[in-house]
């Protein structure tokens, strides 16, 4: 809930349905679950990577934002990577953009999906959606870059120290 509302949204899904999901993917073995501890005990950090033995997909993690300096992500990250190349993992598929990922050194894949569907009309609406969806979380980028590159910079106004 704090990761989102960091985002100022919601979470798009119940906790319920978190639950669901590793409920129903520790039997087969197809969950790696990650946590972050603080020196003192507390959860700092968690990460969901799904997936089977050939390929794992980077499902969701959290942090909370007052351990955010000790990087608890970064940690999560490295560790299940090298827990996943242990257990024999071929690939694993981070998802999305991100520039912090060029740290850990990936090579980059661009994998299709095909998607048909029964009406032209649902196809149009569909990308038109999808269109939509792309364009709001573009410009929701521009504004926070934009937001976090003002608080960045020093006010160079004449007026500034009055």
């Amino acid at each position: 809930i704090e990761v989102f509302a960091r985002q100022g949204r919601n979470p798009p899904y119940a906790l319920s349905r978190v639950k669901a999901f590793i409920r129903h993917l520790q039997p087969v073995g197809g969950d790696l679950l990650m946590r972050a501890r603080a020196p003192s005990g507390i959860s700092i950090a968690t990460g969901i990577y799904a997936g089977d033995r050939k390929i794992r997909k980077f499902w969701a993690n959290a942090s909370r934002r007052d351990h955010l300096h000790i990087r608890p992500n970064q940690i999560l990250h490295w560790e299940a990577m090298k827990r996943l190349k242990a257990m024999g993992v071929q690939d694993f598929d981070w998802g999305g953009g991100g520039a912090y990922k060029v740290d850990y050194g990936p090579q980059v894949v661009t994998r299709w999906r095909g998607v048909q569907s029964i009406s032209p009309l649902i196809g149009l609406a569909r990308q038109a959606a999808y269109d939509t969806i792309l364009s709001v979380r573009v410009m929701r980028e521009n504004i926070a870059t934009r937001i976090a590159g003002a608080r960045a910079r020093p006010n160079s106004r004449p007026d500034a120290a009055a």
